[in-house]
């Protein structure tokens, strides 16, 4: 335990708790003797504080940080530099850790420090479990009980000089772990509760390759953003680079691989059961066309370009929209069909019929886009019906049929509500049973985004929105790239050897597109040991059926399938409150999940907190720290969600509601968070921090963290309280090592376990 000086005890303790104590990154340097940190110097002038040191295990900051891995089949070679800064006058010695990862089976190591290889001690997890109760002892930080379970390499570090940084750089290899098809690779950087603070320079670049005779088919990120280049058939480099790397989540990357010869569509499966095999379980598949295929023809397709010139277009806007429905133009392909439609007071259509994607027929849609001049009003009614119209009459089953249809504004003449311009549109299809999507494109924030998503939702497909600092010609560039290349068209799904398969999302599966991914996640009972996914649709214009066996009741464990899915049906359900009204029932359902999953958005949070109160949990459980002025900004929130449909607030909860919606990775939180926070004009709103750890979530209310399941005890539940880091504490760890992943979330903590309230009570001050 840390000695203090002469200084009021509770000082001295909340300074030791509230600094961060162990530095982010996979490897950590801990300095062995407590360190005395005197306060700044004041400027010039100003009176000098008297000194009032801290005495502290002190870490080392990770200022740089690169990972460069090749991934062969199923072996993985790792190499990681990490860049330490000391940056106070005093000189330390120090000893490196390096938690291995999870079930790795090292095949070699290497450690370089400051360009001398140096030896490393390798301790098996038995051995290495002394190691991080010293550094919880001396650091009053759990943290590292989450790897309590692992092997570590340690290496003595000294001399550390004053203001010096320190490179390390360390190579091992691995046998990756491997799931039915799917082999996972995971790189540790799930350490926030080592420092708030992001890593200040990171890159990332995996180079994945199948051996000779195989083709490499799914290559997916559930945790992060990334950018895949395919290298051919066999190889993919997978990349990411950010000057501020978040660290609360490790980095997880998963492939698979196929003999050549196959089908040109993959299909990967994956499942999650919470409750144990035979019980029900979540499911994840993936779905990738082979974006290296030069066999592979995009389906023809027919495009109807429908686009807003009244007066609120004219200047920027309206040269913008130009150029973008110039470029959608130069980006058809052969055997596609168009026609472009341009509305204001009324609705002039260039051919009046959709036409080969001939030159001929391209030059005159150049021209008439040079000749749009942007005045009149807004008649959307009548641009939609008679794009809709002239898309039926022309539908062809074996031809993706879209209609993009960009607006600034609100409808000003003809039907205006919501109710009569879906009517017209769907009276305007007639008996057509082809799919005709219309996507919308909302520029700038004096919009209907509850008609917009309406129509979307109705013709499935989706809506995007471009706010008024956005380029509109690169966001709808963007996006008809993507979608210009249609692969598999009219899809549906099955799962034989299911009882059944709910809450699937997407709900509607949408086409697939050369280089895209389809990520499905749904919820599912099996009625046997094994089933047989299947998956059909249209493949250049023929009806085509993909299988995959699959097992159902053998028992997985890959949790973030359930967080994911959680987060796109809460997506959904508020989509259901913001389109359609509210419900007790939707509320309560999505306060259960969200709690249950760590789902923090000010939407979700609202409605936690109006579901504890009304169900009078004791404050000490509840999940959600409220700051003064913090509930009165939630409801605010969520009352623009329910009855707000236009402005830029509006704009931000469709952007946010979206981002939830189709969530391919834990950033979909993020994202959806940050366009909530930009709709209401960049003003944060605080929410509580949540965790989600080896299957439990918890909430951070003041210094308390608190598993969700605590709300569910009984009152009569057992309660056993426990100091942070005194003999009982790491006597209850020995006995029962499983809870170390759990308690690794804090030094204070309310854990439910077998119907039992433990709770780890803060170290108490002392000045020994």
């Amino acid at each position: 335990m840390p000695c203090f000086p002469p200084l009021p005890r509770l000082l001295g303790l909340l300074l030791v708790l509230a600094l961060p104590s162990l530095s982010p990154g996979s490897g950590l340097i801990v300095v062995d003797e407590p360190v005395i940190i005197l306060p700044p110097v004041p400027p010039i002038g100003r009176p000098v504080p008297p000194p009032r040191p801290i005495l502290r295990h002190l870490p080392l900051e990770v200022k740089r940080q690169t990972v460069e891995a090749t991934v062969r089949d199923q072996i993985a070679t790792t190499r990681v530099t990490q860049v330490f800064e000391n940056p106070t006058s005093q000189r330390f010695e120090g000893t490196f850790v390096f938690p291995l990862p999870p079930n790795a089976q090292i095949q070699d190591f290497a450690m370089e420090i400051n360009g001398e290889l140096v030896a490393a001690e390798l301790l098996e997890a038995g051995k290495a479990r002394g190691i991080y109760e010293d550094i919880v002892r001396k650091s009053l930080d759990p943290a590292l009980f989450e790897y309590a379970h692992r092997g570590l390499f340690k290496v003595r570090i000294f001399p550390i000089e004053p203001h010096s940084t320190k490179e390390i750089r360390i190579r091992y290899s691995e046998l990756l772990p491997k799931d039915g098809t799917v082999i996972r690779y995971t790189y540790p950087l799930d350490t926030a509760k080592y420092s708030l603070k992001p890593i200040p320079d990171f890159t990332l670049k995996i180079e994945v390759e199948a051996s000779e005779g195989r083709i490499l088919k799914t290559v997916y990120s559930p945790s992060h953003e990334v950018e895949i280049t395919r290298k051919g058939e066999r190889q993919a480099v997978v990349g990411l680079e950010t000057e501020k790397m978040p660290v609360d989540e490790d980095f997880q990357l998963y492939l698979s691989h196929r003999s050549t010869g196959g089908e040109p569509i993959d299909l990967d499966f994956l499942t999650h059961h919470e409750n144990g095999s035979g019980q029900p379980g979540h499911f994840l598949l993936l779905v990738t066309p082979p974006a290296w295929d030069a066999n592979l023809k995009p389906s023809p397709k027919d495009v109807l370009f429908v686009f807003d010139a009244s007066g609120s277009m004219k200047g920027a806007k309206m040269d913008q929209a130009r150029a973008a429905m110039r470029y959608c133009v130069d980006h058809l392909h052969e055997g596609d069909r168009f026609e472009m439609i341009r509305f204001s007071t009324e609705a002039e259509p260039v051919f009046g019929d959709l036409v080969p994607a001939d030159e001929g027929h391209r030059a005159k849609a150049r021209a008439f886009l040079d000749s749009v001049e942007a005045m009149g009003g807004t008649a959307i009614e009548e641009a939609l019906t008679q794009a809709m119209k002239t898309a039926a009459a022309r539908a062809k089953a074996d031809r993706p049929l879209q209609i993009l249809f960009l607006t600034d504004g609100k409808p000003t003449l003809g039907a205006t509500g919501d109710e009569e311009i879906l009517k017209a549109l769907e009276r305007a299809k007639g008996g057509t049973t082809t799919p005709v999507r219309v996507f919308c494109f909302g520029i700038g924030t004096s919009l209907n985004t509850r008609l917009l998503d309406l129509i979307t939702e109705r013709t499935r497909a989706v809506s995007e929105y471009v706010l008024p600092e956005e380029n509109i010609e690169d966001k709808i560039s963007r996006f008809f790239a993507k979608i210009s290349d249609p692969v598999l068209t009219n899809l549906e799904l099955g799962i034989d050897g299911t009882e059944w398969i709910r809450a699937r999302y997407p709900k509607d599966l949408p086409d697939l597109f050369r280089g895209d991914q389809l990520v499905v996640l749904g919820t599912f009972q099996g009625s046997r040991a094994g089933g047989t996914v299947k998956l059909s649709g249209l493949l250049q214009g023929e009806r085509r059926e993909f299988f995959l066996p699959v097992p159902l009741q053998e028992e997985t464990r890959n949790p973030f399938i359930a967080k994911l899915w959680a987060t796109r049906r809460i997506g959904y359900l508020l989509d259901e409150i913001r389109l359609h009204g509210e419900s007790g029932e939707l509320r309560d359902e999505i306060a259960s999940l969200a709690r249950r999953y760590g789902i923090v958005t000010p939407y979700t949070s609202y409605l936690i907190l109006e579901d504890e109160e009304r169900r009078q949990v004791a404050l000490p459980l509840r999940t959600q720290a409220v700051e003064p002025g913090g509930a009165p900004a939630l409801l605010r929130e969520f009352e623009v969600l329910r009855h707000h449909s236009e402005g830029a607030d509006a704009v931000g909860v469709a952007k946010a509601s979206r981002a939830l919606k189709e969530a391919q990775n834990y950033l979909g939180i993020t994202s959806a968070n940050a366009a909530a926070d930009k709709g209401r004009g960049e003003v944060r709103i605080a929410l509580s921090s949540s965790r989600s750890i080896a299957g439990k979530t918890f909430f951070q209310n003041g210094s308390v963290w608190t598993d969700q399941e605590a709300q569910s005890l009984p009152a009569t539940a057992r309660r056993r309280q426990i100091e942070f880091a005194s003999p009982a504490y790491f006597e209850l760890l020995n006995a029962t090592p499983a809870l170390g992943q759990w308690l690794s979330v804090g030094a204070s903590v309310q854990l439910a376990i077998d119907g039992e309230l433990i709770e780890i009570l803060p170290p108490k001050p002392t000045n020994e």
